[in-house]
């Protein structure tokens, strides 16, 4: 018994240990953990708890799925991997995000964050929703859930979602005024070289754009 602890909780602790219907509780639980494959550091906490925790406080950014799976598969300071199934399931997962990956990029798709995070649940989808003993506290299809005692973080998680895309809006909005910027200059340098070259070059364009205007008006 701990120091601080009262001894009527303990004796409370003690006895219902000893109930049958506890034991025998307890042996089914220690059965099902027997069967699980890839098992998980994650302890009691659940995957959206774990997320929670792993968001960056500054940005308010979330780990990627495939972060978060690396933390409940793989502990550094001890043994590496949990087992070799954990290591083959990452190394598939890997490779099945690379194929969605390249794909896209094929198709000359810009892969935002969200994207990547999606193309990423898609990876643990398909390979650890093959098979339910491997689920390792992956839903299928689904991956980090929120359980009803994980209900606390829910505005907290989904103002930092909110947050998060409006910074990935932003900065979109970034790039594509940094690329008219560019465009603009591109298009500036070659009317300046355009008009040293050819004097008339100038005076060319705007009677070009004159009698445009002039047949759009007789058109109308």
């Amino acid at each position: 018994m701990k120091p601080h602890c009262r001894e009527e909780s303990w004796n409370h602790m003690c006895d219902y240990w000893e109930l049958e219907k506890t034991r025998k509780y307890s042996d089914q639980m220690e059965a099902n953990r027997g069967k699980q494959v890839n098992i998980s550091r994650g302890g009691s906490r659940s995957i959206a708890n774990h997320t929670f925790q792993m968001t960056n406080p500054e940005t308010q950014i979330p780990p990627s799925p495939l972060e978060v799976y690396h933390k409940l598969h793989y502990n550094g300071a001890k043994q590496g991997w949990l087992n070799d199934e954990s290591r083959v399931e990452y190394e598939n997962i890997i490779q099945h995000k690379q194929m969605a990956v390249d794909k896209l990029n094929s198709e000359g798709t810009t892969i935002t964050i969200a994207m990547e995070h999606g193309l990423e649940k898609q990876a643990i989808k398909a390979v650890c929703g093959k098979k339910k003993t491997i689920q390792s506290a992956w839903e299928i299809g689904v991956g980090p859930v929120l359980r009803k005692k994980d209900s606390w973080m829910k505005s907290v998680a989904e103002s930092s979602l909110r947050e998060s895309s409006e910074k990935e809006e932003l900065r979109n909005k970034v790039i594509e005024l940094e690329a008219k910027q560019k465009r603009e200059e591109k298009y500036e340098k070659m009317f300046e070289f355009m008009s040293a070259k050819f004097p008339d070059f100038e005076s060319t364009i705007a009677i070009e754009a004159s009698d445009e205007d002039d047949d759009n008006d007789n058109t109308i």
